[in-house]
């Protein structure tokens, strides 16, 4: 397990504790179709959701939704393919979709305790900012999504092949999967 930054963020760096990067957003318009700067905007903004295992860099859950709330967040939750109660801790930002009181009571009934970064420290989330990363940079980026139901489908496929194909450098060159099958942590 990483201890270096255990003084600093004691809750981020035990085991079985899930994340959420701070909300991304994806374009919803036809490719080579043209947002106008005046006026109305033709271009509309999905907000994708993941949650994140912060000991295997696994993404457990996945959500994406028309807009920023715990909508797609509770969703996400929803995907997670083991029972809410063995979540030991939820880490996430302090942002509204992470932060209200419907989030609260699904935290509440399964027994997980909330964990919020404190104020001005960038080390609070350093572990969830190079899931969000890769998913711009590996799937938003250059991609673009007619309907929010297509961007669904297509985020369930990426997080299908990051999960169980994509290999992590900081997993010592293995799958997330194979990393947790394994055993191993950080």
């Amino acid at each position: 397990m990483t201890t270096a930054n255990a003084g600093r963020c004691q809750i981020s760096a035990q085991r079985e504790i899930l994340g959420v990067p701070r909300p991304t957003y994806c374009s919803m318009r036809r490719r080579g179709e043209k947002s106008e700067r005046r006026g109305l905007c033709v271009s509309r903004r999905a907000c994708v959701c993941l949650l994140s295992g912060l000991c295997s860099r696994e993404i457990v859950g996945h959500a994406a939704g028309g807009r920023k709330d715990a909508g797609p967040t509770k969703s996400a939750f929803a995907t997670a393919a083991f029972p809410l109660t063995d979540i030991q801790a939820f880490h996430a930002d302090r942002g509204s979709e992470s932060g209200s009181t419907a989030i609260d009571g699904l935290l509440g009934a399964s027994g997980t305790e909330r964990s919020l970064p404190r104020k001005s420290c960038p080390y609070d989330s350093a572990v969830d900012e190079p899931t969000k990363k890769m998913l711009k940079a590996e799937f938003v980026y250059g991609e673009s999504f007619p309907r929010l139901h297509e961007l669904q489908v297509k985020l369930s496929d990426y997080v299908r092949w990051y999960s169980h194909f994509r290999l992590h450098s900081r997993l010592g060159y293995v799958s997330p999967v194979e990393f947790r099958n394994a055993g191993l942590s950080l």
